[in-house]
């Protein structure tokens, strides 16, 4: 009985610890860009993740050594990335940056899965409480008298891709009101057409084709005999409110320019992110003839997030190089080359900035398999979590982490894939 006694009171000390680090991280995450540049005068890129890395090293161990293949696979990816990194001579302060932030998920996830159902409720209520406020700031910013496309950052105001991230947490905030199930089906399909209609204002193109297609694809995949009630709602009113108002946004192109029209000149300058990826993806191209195609060029070289860190003028004028992080080898030639022979405007699409061709740059095709493996296995659904919900949370898994990683950097924004994961996680949670 005392053993009884004393085991719970373990799990209840870890699950306590596990939910203030989780609001630490979410919240700081949100504010410290505004907070930071208003106290301090400038940016204090990365503090949103010094309380997820302070928990997994106390107490990330505990979890992992329960799977021993996880635990094995991780060590896989970390010392594949080591090596990598001794390899190509670069510092260990590159190494530890980069993966600081490529194992954001896991950071994140670990102390997710160890919350109890009280605290778990906590985090959820967290959630609700800062999606009110960003639903009323990013809503004065519709109607503020700032005709600019990116002027709807919400409480992002301090940071580039605010446009983008703002509206992305509007629209999953929305989606977990939505199979929640707390409130009425009338005014979480409120919610939810508000948060599209935002992100359709702001432009944020990447995110409303994320959700749509991961939620079109989820819809097909789920067989109606399996559908529960909270999923059944979805079924019906998804694809009226999603599908017709992406149709119409990329036909008509709220942002001067149709998407059809985008590409077709981006590819008329023969640059874009495809010239990017065609030099990283080809062992044999001009890029690899100097570097080794399996190991890669070495940790913030290449196009990954952490290598744009190091460049002046990117998110506060290299805000990695306050870390001691050395400046990536690569990202300005690969800029140009995105740039191709013309400038079509500001946009993924004419950027180098990529996730899967950073980590396949940096740790070359060995990091990039073993991380692609790393991100499936710790985050899949599983069959304990019923097959609805196992199918709803693999979409969205490769939606984000194999779509929004492709075209753009978004696994290594912490503000964006703290709040994801912890949607993924409470939204299809195992009950």
């Amino acid at each position: 009985m005392k053993s009884t006694n004393s085991s719970n009171s373990a799990h209840d000390q870890l699950s306590r610890a596990s939910k203030n680090t989780i609001i630490a991280s979410l919240y700081l995450s949100w504010f410290s860009p505004v907070l930071s540049s208003t106290l301090v005068g400038f940016r204090l890129s990365g503090i949103e993740i010094l309380p997820l890395i302070l928990f997994t090293v106390r107490y990330s161990f505990n979890y992992l050594r329960l799977s021993n293949s996880r635990f094995l696979l991780l060590l896989f990816f970390l010392f594949s990335s080591l090596f990598s990194t001794l390899y190509s001579e670069s510092t260990l302060i590159n190494w530890f940056f980069c993966i600081s932030l490529l194992l954001i998920p896991l950071q994140i996830i670990i102390p997710l899965r160890t919350l109890n159902r009280t605290d778990r409720q906590t985090v959820l209520n967290s959630i609700y409480i800062l999606l009110a406020i960003e639903f009323v700031w990013c809503s004065v910013q519709v109607f503020s008298n700032d005709n600019s496309l990116d002027r709807v950052k919400g409480s992002l105001i301090e940071t580039g891709a605010g446009g983008h991230i703002a509206p992305f947490f509007l629209i999953i905030g929305s989606h977990l009101v939505v199979v929640s199930r707390q409130i009425g089906i009338r005014f979480r399909a409120l919610i939810l057409s508000t948060s599209l209609l935002i992100a359709i204002i702001a432009d944020a193109k990447q995110v409303l084709l994320f959700y749509s297609l991961s939620v079109s694809l989820a819809l097909i995949l789920t067989k109606s005999r399996y559908i529960k009630p909270n999923l059944r709602m979805l079924k019906f009113f998804a694809p009226i409110l999603v599908l017709p108002l992406i149709l119409a946004y990329l036909l008509t192109g709220f942002g001067g320019i149709t998407a059809y029209n985008y590409i077709k000149l981006t590819s008329q300058t023969d640059g874009g992110k495809a010239a990017v990826a065609k030099l990283l993806v080809n062992p044999y191209s001009e890029f690899w003839q100097t570097e080794n195609f399996l190991l890669g060029a070495g940790p913030a070289q290449t196009v990954s997030r952490s290598s744009g860190m190091t460049i002046p003028g990117y998110e506060g004028n290299a805000p990695a190089k306050k870390f001691g992080v050395s400046t990536s080898k690569y990202y300005e030639n690969l800029k140009v080359t995105a740039a191709g022979y013309g400038y079509v405007g500001e946009s993924s699409a004419t950027s180098p900035a990529s996730s899967l061709l950073g980590v396949l740059g940096d740790f070359g095709i060995l990091g990039l398999f073993l991380y692609l493996l790393y991100v499936w296995v710790f985050l899949k659904g599983s069959e304990i979590d019923g097959k609805v919900k196992k199918t709803w949370k693999n979409v969205f898994i490769l939606g984000y982490f194999f779509g929004l990683g492709l075209i753009s950097e978004w696994p290594e924004y912490s503000v964006a894939t703290i709040a994801f994961c912890i949607f993924l996680e409470l939204a299809y949670e195992k009950k």
